[in-house]
């Protein structure tokens, strides 16, 4: 949806990350949320922590709400053409949450699986590809059988 594409790049914005990146930066080692405590720093970067929603919940999720009504028509330009400032307006704060909880879920579930180690990363993405090639010769069989 329209919205949740906003909400991913206002979230990319506020983390630092390029564009059209799912990068999942590590959180800062001292409990702080942000790279800065100037809230006016150009630099200033969020770092969610990655082991629980609640802590974020309390701690930026309010500013990123704000960033979304206020500036997520400036940061995702739609190519239809749609008006993303017009559709922003009509979305509850409790949509934009819901919306930021699930982009920060699913970078979580990126982060957690980025700390696994390599061999283990490895292995599950060879069985990846293999299920796949399986599903693919499976549907190759069956086309092959209607032909016939």
């Amino acid at each position: 949806m329209l919205f949740e594409s906003v909400v991913r790049a206002v979230m990319r914005k506020m983390m630092g990350v390029a564009h059209g990146s799912d990068e999942t930066p590590n959180p800062l080692l001292n409990g702080k949320f942000w790279t800065t405590d100037n809230p006016m720093d150009p630099n200033r970067a969020l770092r969610p922590i990655w082991t629980s929603w609640p802590p974020n919940q309390s701690s930026w999720l309010r500013e990123a709400v704000q960033k979304v009504q206020l500036n997520g028509h400036q940061y995702y330009a739609h190519p239809g053409g749609v008006n993303v400032k017009e559709v922003i307006e009509r979305l509850t704060e409790v949509e934009i949450e819901s919306a930021l909880q699930t982009y920060w879920t699913s970078l979580r579930v990126k982060f957690l699986a980025k700390q696994k180690p390599v061999e283990e990363q490895s292995s599950k993405a060879r069985d990846a590809r293999l299920k796949g090639r399986r599903q693919n010769v499976s549907a190759l069989n069956i086309v092959t059988k209607c032909q016939s």
